[in-house]
């Protein structure tokens, strides 16, 4: 990267606004270079180089600008990391932008995400599942509307779905606190169980999943128990179950516990072919049930497998910092490249803020959880303005000043039953044979009209309503 570091600058203070830009400039060493043309065409060769562009779209970013006009304000007026300004007009910068794939960001995140999980390899915020080679969290997260600014959006209603450029499939890695992976999907209306075993290959065998009630399909929980994968989930309310065999059943009529072995799927039509282990945890009058395909007790104990669907609120807390503290919420154009531009700079911007997080963790001594993430964004920018350090501030007085601070999430406590306690039969339930309901018809969209959905009961494979043929 070229430009001197802030300490090479005598007589100046530094020019990086925050201890964010030292951590990026950190992490990305060298600017992506981009790949030359070989298609020659007409007019003089681009005044900014592609690699000065994506650096200066990062920082505005980071710098928390609404409008990609900013990039070319950032360009043309004020340079940046000791980068003179270039004379270039504002139409020049928006159609570049137009028209640039979001290669070099999709890549740049590759890297930083390879880069930070080596870095952090031995960190262990999730105690749980010491077995599992990874834990991750599945989930979808989809766009906020965009602002009605190109010509062809701008006689379509508040709340057309069409304004809704998409959503993004995400796996986080709950150890680490990192994103691991995010594809971005131009259809956000389409069932999230779509293709969604395709993720499956970017993970390694014995990884553990965390995902919600949205991705609850017997093919799908067959499917991750014989590619070597474990899981952890939710029971749907109105699943019907065979039980094989309970393991224990016991507690007071405050705290009841019941882990059983049992079959998904009553009736022959729709029925999932894996065993599974079953967690009924009774709280007075209501209970939570619990699945996992990690059927001895000894490996996830009831307590560390409730304890560890909790922290699928992880992906939810990373989600919030894209949409809220890095404004995603507020996308800067209706064109599909510059959205995916802004989508994958902001990206690699949360990767930043949630190595610092852990770095300052470590240092500090603390728990991940402990560190708040609106407070530390808040509070970084203002000590480095000042000229300190701050990440050695934070470690020094970041608990006197509430930066790190107790958690103070709610922690549900589950009985945890003598290891004599447990009944196991002779051996394990073994694989039946299964049937998913619709297993012959192609998965697609889920139904719109809910007269169609309530004559039909039958779906797909992956528990996704078929599409019905013909007029309705």
């Amino acid at each position: 990267m070229t430009g001197g570091s802030p300490s090479e600058q005598p007589g100046r203070q530094p020019e990086l606004l925050s201890q964010l830009e030292v951590a990026l400039r950190d992490l990305l060493g060298e600017s992506p270079k981009p790949c030359p043309s070989t298609k020659p065409g007409p007019g003089r060769p681009p005044v900014v180089a592609a690699s000065m562009l994506w650096l200066s779209f990062l920082l505005c970013v980071l710098r928390g600008f609404s409008a990609q006009r900013a990039v070319w304000r950032m360009l043309a007026l004020h340079g940046f990391w000791g980068h003179p300004p270039t004379p270039i007009t504002d139409s020049a910068v928006y159609q570049r932008l137009g028209r640039a794939a979001p290669t070099a960001f999709q890549e740049l995140f590759r890297k930083i995400t390879t880069l930070l999980q080596e870095r952090y390899a031995a960190v262990r915020e999730v105690p749980f599942a010491p077995f599992a080679t990874e834990i991750v969290a599945l989930d979808h997260s989809t766009l906020d509307a965009v602002l009605r600014k190109l010509k062809i959006l701008r006689n379509l209603p508040a709340g057309d779905p069409a304004l809704i450029p998409g959503r993004l499939a995400t796996l986080f890695d709950l150890r680490r606190q990192l994103f691991v992976h995010v594809g971005f999907e131009e259809d956000a209306s389409r069932n999230v169980k779509f293709e969604v075993e395709r993720l499956l290959t970017l993970l390694k065998p014995g990884t553990m999943l965390v995902f919600d009630l949205g991705y609850f399909a017997f093919q799908w929980f067959d499917l991750l128990a014989q590619r070597g994968f474990h899981y952890v989930s939710r029971l749907r309310s109105g699943t019907s179950w065979t039980v094989s065999h309970v393991l224990f059943e016991g507690g007071s009529p405050q705290l009841y516990l019941r882990e059983s072995w049992v079959y998904l799927g009553q009736y022959r039509a729709d029925r999932a072919g894996e065993p599974v282990r079953l967690v009924e945890v009774t709280y007075g009058q209501r209970t939570y049930r619990y699945l996992t395909n990690v059927l001895d007790p000894a490996l996830l104990p009831a307590a560390h497998l409730v304890a560890l669907y909790a922290r699928r609120w992880d992906i939810e807390q990373a989600f919030n910092l894209l949409k809220t503290h890095l404004k995603l919420y507020l996308l800067w154009s209706g064109q599909r490249n510059v959205v995916l531009l802004q989508v994958f700079a902001t990206l690699i911007i949360a990767q930043v803020v949630l190595a610092l997080r852990t770095e300052l963790a470590l240092q500090a001594h603390a728990d991940l959880r402990e560190v708040s993430l609106p407070l530390l964004i808040e509070s970084i920018p203002q000590l480095a303005a000042n000229g300190r350090d701050p990440l050695r501030e934070l470690t020094l007085h970041g608990r006197r000043m509430g930066i790190i601070r107790p958690f103070r999430g709610r922690e549900r406590q589950v009985p945890v039953p003598r290891p004599e306690e447990y009944q196991y039969p002779e051996g394990r339930p073994p694989p039946r044979k299964a049937r998913y309901a619709g297993k012959d018809t192609e998965p697609g969209r889920p139904a719109s009209s809910s007269a169609d959905r309530a004559a039909r009961q039958r779906t797909v494979g992956w528990g996704i309503r078929k599409r019905r043929s013909g007029p309705r």
